[in-house]
């Protein structure tokens, strides 16, 4: 469209090129006034008349050419108006490059907003887990030496961000800068480079400008509206993200971090602390006897202290993460729990080691005994058979306390097997006085009671007589024979 600039131009020049036609009309119809020739004929007869004439003169052609300008601005408000006295101007051109040029710098400003917008995003979000580490180090309830390394590692970790932050954006800044300078500097250019036909139309390059300012003023307001918007939408996008963070976090931590909170296991992890000074011994710790009676082999005692070895460095790798709630006294309780099953197995070889070797030593002591007590015994039994055989006897009694299981000697001439019978004859005594069956058992020969006389009773030594085994009876003849 046709701006009013163009216009008043169009007006202007109509209204000159009429005024000029008039003048040469009344050149050519009229007579022209010479004031110069007239001052010379006249000069020594002055009169007012002439000054009159002019300035009526004067006065009628202003009005005529106001009237004239009033028809034809009247006539030409409603006429289209070709810009084609333009084109020798190329004043299109010059209007498009500096349409061009404008966009141009709007198009760089905008970039550099987005630019600068985008590293202080970024800054902002940096700084946003910065805070959410730093608070979910002090959530953690770390000693406070190990705190204070864990935020400041976190804090250095955050500064190196920033500078990757800005090493990434700086230079793309300071080249958009330099885009919208070398713009701006082109289009201040565009003033030195009017000619003077350019500046003629200065009117229309401002009513130009003027429009590209409207321009420039909405799309700056359209892209700054934009601008807020994404900035809203990105804060309400960051707050929803940490919400699910924070969600997300809690569900992890309730479900890989537990709260053990029954009876039966808070009373085991309450005020529960475990001290790291438990070492994995060694074989030669336990006593060899163990080794030598075959209980444990040593291939077995190395399995077990390594595998003990190997349940301390699994179980203070996982005592090292950072784990919350429960899981850090569990893990705790579940070592002692393995240290004390650990001690007390040990324990129970070292002890076991003890009384094998006390054992031992009883036994021997008792073998040596025994042999002692045997030695005694056969000299004893040697001492009783000599007697039976010198008082010509069968044998005699030892130990009769027992009658189920009576103790005897006899003679090396006696001739007895199981079931034997034998009675006792005291050389006092006309009668037996008690009869007597022998049985062997455990290779020793013993004697129960059958019969006793009344009034009697059984006696060490007393001496003992082979009962004559009866005949036995010829077998009858078989029918038939």
């Amino acid at each position: 469209m046709v701006d009013d600039n163009e216009i008043r131009q169009v007006v202007r020049s109509r209204s000159e090129r009429f005024l000029d036609e008039a003048r040469k009309a009344t050149r050519k119809d009229g007579q022209v006034y010479d004031l110069e020739m007239e001052f010379a004929r006249t000069r020594k007869n002055r009169s007012f008349r002439v000054a009159l004439v002019t300035l009526a003169t004067i006065a009628g052609l202003v009005f005529a050419s106001l009237v004239v300008t009033g028809i034809i601005r009247h006539q030409t408000a409603a006429m289209p108006v070709e810009v084609k006295p333009f084109e020798d101007l190329n004043l299109g051109d010059l209007l498009d490059t500096a349409k061009k040029s404008e966009a141009d710098l709007e198009q760089a400003k905008l970039d550099l907003s987005r630019l600068q917008a985008a590293e202080k995003t970024a800054l902002q979000a940096i700084d946003h887990d910065l805070a959410a580490s730093l608070e979910a180090i002090t959530a953690r309830n770390y000693p406070k030496a190990d705190e204070k390394k864990r935020k400041v590692q976190a804090t250095a970790q955050a500064e190196a961000q920033k500078r990757a932050v800005r090493a990434r954006y700086d230079g793309e800044i300071a080249d958009a800068k330099e885009r919208v300078a070398s713009i701006q500097a082109t289009i201040d250019s565009f003033d030195k480079r009017f000619s003077e036909q350019t500046r003629k139309q200065q009117e229309v390059l401002d009513s130009q400008a003027r429009l590209f300012d409207l321009e420039k003023r909405d799309l700056i307001a359209t892209y700054s509206g934009k601008i807020d918007d994404l900035e809203t939408a990105l804060a309400s996008e960051q707050q929803s993200a940490k919400r699910q963070r924070d969600s997300l976090a809690a569900s992890y931590t309730e479900r890989w971090n537990p709260v053990f909170d029954d009876p039966g296991t808070a009373s085991l992890l309450t005020g529960f602390t475990l001290k790291d000074d438990a070492r994995a011994p060694t074989v030669a710790s336990l006593p060899s006897v163990i080794f030598e009676t075959g209980v444990l082999g040593t291939k077995d005692a190395a399995g077990l202290d390594s595998s003990y070895g190997n349940l301390l460095l699994l179980s203070g790798r996982l005592r090292g993460i950072s784990y919350l709630n429960s899981v850090p006294p569990a893990l705790d309780r579940v070592e002692y729990e393995a240290r004390l099953q650990y001690g007390a197995f040990r324990g129970a070889l070292e002890r076991s080691g003890t009384a094998i070797v006390d054992q031992r030593n009883r036994a021997e002591a008792a073998e040596a005994k025994a042999a002692a007590s045997d030695a005694a015994l056969e000299r004893f039994r040697w001492a009783v058979a000599a007697y039976v055989q010198n008082s010509r006897q069968d044998g005699c009694l030892v130990d009769c306390r027992n009658t189920d299981q009576i103790s005897v000697v006899l003679g090396a001439s006696s001739k007895v097997a199981d079931g034997s019978l034998v009675e006792v004859k005291r050389p006092d005594a006309k009668e037996a006085t008690a009869r007597l069956s022998l049985y062997v058992k455990d290779g020793v020969i013993y004697a129960r009671l059958i019969s006793l006389a009344a009034g009697e009773s059984l006696k060490p030594f007393d001496p003992i007589v082979l009962v004559p085994a009866a005949p036995t009876a010829p077998a009858a003849p078989t029918a038939g024979h």
